[in-house]
């Protein structure tokens, strides 16, 4: 699938999208131009890499990612079911085992670490979302359980993908 499909892609799926619930989960669909020049910035140093994209929209930045990576494994998260769609659809052009999780990236990615289990990633990708969170929300709470103090859903993102990576020894506890 070359770069100019998978935009094509992703404006047919931001065009269904409800303009309200875009808002609310602070979406921004990267261009391929973008997610290609993400990619070119990693390298595998000769290890099997298995890849996380927090957030995967329609998996721009997960083809790019494995176009250059040829990862073992991908993870990616979308939560809502018109991106998934398209998501689905793409995950299977890339031919590269994978699995889609239908839920939100933080309350998924706290149970993994709290509960040390799931997968840990080697290389993740992501354009995580924009948005503040509220002080008094379930997000907030669930991040404090971890010691991530945060005001946005984007800084959130980006400590719990860490927190899942291959090179941190142990989950926090």
């Amino acid at each position: 699938m070359n770069g100019v499909v998978v935009d094509r892609i992703r404006h047919e799926a931001n065009a269904k999208l409800d303009l309200k619930r875009k808002s609310d989960l602070g979406q921004f669909m990267t261009p391929y131009g973008i997610a290609e020049f993400m990619a070119s910035l990693f390298s595998t140093g000769g290890q099997p890499v298995v890849l996380l994209d927090a957030g995967a929209g329609v998996g721009s930045l997960t083809i790019a990612a494995s176009r250059k990576l040829l990862p073992e494994r991908v993870e990616a998260w979308e939560i809502d079911p018109v991106m998934r769609s398209y998501l689905q659809i793409n995950m299977e052009s890339l031919g590269v085992p994978y699995e889609i999780h239908a839920k939100d990236f933080i309350h998924d990615s706290v149970d993994r670490i709290q509960f040390d289990m799931g997968t840990r990633f080697t290389h993740a990708i992501l354009n995580p979302p924009y948005k503040k969170i509220n002080s008094f929300s379930q997000h907030r709470r669930v991040l404090s359980d971890l010691g991530i103090e945060t005001v946005n859903l984007y800084t959130a993102f980006l400590a719990l993908t860490i927190l899942q990576m291959t090179f941190v020894r142990r989950w926090p506890r």
